[in-house]
């Protein structure tokens, strides 16, 4: 059985208070998660974890596979540009956008990419700010 992905992903410049709304933007602006409801478990889990990263998992939606929820997500997540980064979790419904984007961050991550296997979270995008710009 193929495993669901997972992303985890922090912005930058939003207060921890606020994480729980933006999160929920993201997922509402980019139909994900229809506007009047709150969530649906079958179609996308979402949460706040208490280090301020920001969970999400798809599921099989009707019509797409989870590798292309998988690149839409990526897709949407990079547009934003309050996101710092991004760690994914690796497994087949993954492994396109993990093997396209892990080597441009390998100081960024906790393993090491020559042997990666499935279950490894792997960072693959991560954007840095200088102070005032």
């Amino acid at each position: 059985m193929k495993e669901d992905p997972k992303f985890r992903f922090a912005f930058r410049g939003i207060d921890k208070s606020e994480l729980p709304n933006k999160l929920r933007s993201i997922i509402v602006e980019n139909g994900w998660l229809p506007e009047n409801v709150s969530y649906d478990a079958d179609r996308i889990e979402f949460r706040v974890c208490s280090n301020g990263e920001c969970e999400v998992k798809l599921h099989k939606v009707e019509g797409t596979t989870l590798e292309e929820q998988s690149e839409k997500f990526f897709s949407d997540l990079l547009r934003d540009e309050s996101v710092k980064y991004v760690k994914v979790v690796l497994n087949d419904n993954t492994a396109k956008i993990v093997y396209n984007n892990v080597d441009k961050y390998p100081r960024y991550q906790t393993i090491d990419v020559a042997e990666m296997k499935d279950g490894d979270e792997v960072v693959i995008m991560y954007r840095s700010w200088q102070s005032g710009a």
